[in-house]
C-alpha cells in the first residue's frame, strides 16, 4: 500500500495540495509497518519530485543513508535549513552524501567536511 500509493502520486503530472495532503495521510501512519526494501523504493522516486509532502520527506530523511541516500542527493525540496538539521540530527554518515549535491551551500558544504573530517579523526583514534 505505502508504495502503490506513492508510485500513484509521482505518475500525477500536477498533484494537488489536497493530492499532497492525502499521501501524507495514507503514508505516515504505515511508514513504521513498510519494509526497508519499500522506504528505498519511495526514497529513490519522491528524490526528484517537487511536489512531495514535508512531512514525509523529513520521515524518510531520518532512515538510514543506505536508503536515503537518493533523497539527500537529489531533492529540490530539501532546504537548506533541512540539510543543516538533518547533519546535526544524523552525523556525518549522512553528512557525507549531501556532501555529493550539486547545488550545495558552501556554508554546508563546509560544515559536512567539518563534520566528516572530525569523525575521520575520532576513527583515527580508536
Amino acid at each position: 500500500m505505502f508504495r502503490a500509493a506513492v508510485s500513484a502520486f509521482v505518475s500525477l503530472t500536477r498533484p494537488t495540495r489536497r493530492e499532497i495532503a492525502q499521501l501524507a495521510q495514507l503514508t505516515l501512519p504505515l511508514f513504521d509497518r513498510t519494509s526497508t526494501e519499500a522506504r528505498r523504493y519511495v526514497c529513490a522516486v519522491l528524490s526528484d519530485s517537487r511536489h512531495a509532502p514535508a512531512e514525509l520527506l523529513q520521515r524518510l530523511c531520518e532512515e538510514p543513508v543506505e536508503t536515503c541516500a537518493p533523497l539527500l542527493i537529489r531533492s529540490p525540496l530539501l532546504s537548506n535549513a533541512d540539510l543543516v538539521r538533518i547533519i546535526g540530527a544524523k552525523g556525518a554518515p549522512h553528512a557525507r552524501v549531501i556532501a555529493r549535491r550539486g547545488d550545495l551551500h558552501p556554508a554546508i558544504a563546509a560544515l559536512a567536511n567539518a563534520l566528516m573530517r572530525a569523525a575521520a579523526q575520532g576513527e583515527a583514534l580508536a
